[in-house]
């Protein structure tokens, strides 16, 4: 006794997964063989940086010293806690 026609039973859910599941499983499988090819062979690649951004970084024997103009001795000191 079927409760479902066979239609049903064929074109269903499971009888897709059957047919396209092994599919899945290799595109699974490409997908993390990828991940762990590129983290094993990050040790063998060498990649030179060069970072030029102009005047933010300066060498000590180009330092440049500020002073102020007027000198004064501070009086007072008020700080809030």
């Amino acid at each position: 006794m079927n409760i479902l026609p066979s239609e049903f039973i064929n074109n269903g859910i499971d009888a897709y997964l059957a047919k396209h599941a092994a599919t899945s499983w290799k595109i699974y499988w490409l997908a993390i063989s990828i991940v762990v090819v590129s983290f094993v062979s990050l040790p063998f690649i060498y990649v030179n940086v060069s970072i030029q951004e102009a005047g933010v970084i300066r060498p000590l024997a180009e330092k440049t010293e500020i002073r102020a103009n007027i000198t004064d001795n501070v009086w007072v000191l008020k700080l809030k806690a």
